[in-house]
């Protein structure tokens, strides 16, 4: 069972680091942003856990879990950018097919804008 260790940070995600000031059987002393409060220790299967008030903190979340979070991060952020710049390629190969094909520029641009606008990602 992951338990909550004095001396060491644990992480609610990539802006929630939390520094474990002291420990007893039954709470730990937590340190995040400079502000120290103590809070009771809860026992899930997954290990021990913390309730902050703006979330939960898990004893599992240790830095090696933050280490794994930021690689993953990176890994998505380079295949979303590898994603658009297909998207720009394949957008100006349409373009520039459009302008061999005999279409004015300020047509092939028109179709290129009205088509970007139909799309909506939310």
């Amino acid at each position: 069972m992951n338990k909550f260790e004095e001396g060491k940070y644990y992480y609610t995600g990539t802006n929630g680091r939390y520094f474990v000031v002291k420990r007893t059987a039954k709470t730990v002393t937590l340190k995040h942003y400079g502000e120290t409060k103590r809070h009771s220790i809860k026992s899930w299967p997954c290990g021990e856990v913390v309730l902050t008030g703006g979330g939960t903190l898990y004893a599992s979340n240790n830095e090696e879990w933050q280490k794994r979070l930021a690689e993953r991060e990176l890994q998505e952020a380079k295949a979303a950018a590898a994603y658009r710049a297909a998207g720009e390629a394949a957008d100006a190969e349409q373009f520039q097919q459009m302008l061999d094909n005999g279409m004015s520029f300020e047509a092939a641009e028109q179709f290129m804008n009205a088509k970007h606008e139909g799309f909506c990602i939310c």
